[in-house]
């Protein structure tokens, strides 16, 4: 799984091979009695559209891949919308230490954010009141804006 911080950023050839070194060595592992886990296929799941230089090598080494905008049609974006599961990262402005606190607690979707009840959230994850009440009333907004 790769995440970028910057969604604009692609993920490039560098990770492509990566994963495929990988596989190959937990292969040869398998192969030599060192693991007792078979690996027989790479994936990568990341955040941002690939590289056309990524496409190709994964397709050409078969390497599974999902990323924001491919494969079409099973890509992580038209995952998200088919299914409404938007993460916390939507919220624009989201500080890290917010972020980290509602991970912390188990809250990763706008969904999961909008349902707790604001003073429920501060006393959970540690969050100050107010930005409890901002933050899901924005995940709210986000929701409604979406369906």
């Amino acid at each position: 799984m790769k995440q970028h911080a910057d969604y604009h950023t692609r993920t490039g050839l560098d990770v492509a091979r990566i994963a495929r070194a990988v596989l190959e060595d937990l292969v040869e592992g398998y192969q030599a009695g060192l693991s007792r886990l078979k690996v027989d296929q790479a994936m990568i799941v990341c955040n941002t559209k690939f590289s056309e230089h990524a496409l190709q090598y994964a397709r050409c080494r078969d390497i599974l891949h999902i990323g924001w905008s491919s494969p079409l049609g099973q890509d992580l974006q038209t995952m998200i919308r088919g299914r409404s599961v938007y993460p916390i990262t939507y919220i624009r402005g989201l500080k890290s230490s917010a972020r980290d606190s509602l991970v912390s607690v188990g809250i990763v979707t706008l969904r999961q954010l909008a349902d707790k009840r604001p003073e429920d959230l501060a006393r959970e994850a540690g969050i100050d009141k107010t930005d409890s009440k901002r933050l899901t009333e924005m995940a709210e907004d986000i929701l409604s804006s979406v369906k």
